[in-house]
């Protein structure tokens, strides 16, 4: 566990698709249940609309690296028993427009039509030289 801070240019979006959650507990509180409680805090927690789709948005301080800012986590319900976490790195992209049209596109079902965004992809930033060797 760790932060690092991402050169100009380099993202990346960890999906990570959790198995066998109780049906029976909000998201949040099936998401918590797989969090090792010695390694991450829970901060807070909000709803958010995503597209079609209500996340559970959850906020973690680092109890390992406790200078690491706080990480946050989107959280879908797939099925009765299986989540949908969505976390962006480096955080800073979640307010961009490019983020927030991915979360909008999210499908959860295989029925369900993907929405495609409405707006370009952003510019892709230069990658500063000194991160290319």
């Amino acid at each position: 566990k760790g932060y690092w801070d991402w050169p100009n240019g380099a993202l990346k979006i960890d999906a990570v698709v959790m198995e066998n959650a109780d049906p029976a507990l909000p998201d949040k509180e099936a998401y918590m249940a797989f969090v090792d409680a010695s390694t991450q805090r829970l901060i807070s927690s909000e709803t958010q609309q995503t597209g079609a789709h209500t996340a559970a948005v959850l906020n973690f301080s680092n109890l390992v690296n406790t200078n690491d800012p706080p990480v946050k986590v989107f959280i879908y319900r797939l099925a009765p028993d299986k989540l949908l976490a969505i976390n962006p790195i480096p955080q800073s992209i979640i307010d961009t427009p490019d983020f927030q049209a991915i979360l909008a596109s999210i499908a959860l079902t295989p029925l369900e039509q993907i929405v495609l965004p409405s707006i370009p992809p952003a510019a892709t930033p230069l990658i500063d030289a000194s991160c290319a060797q």
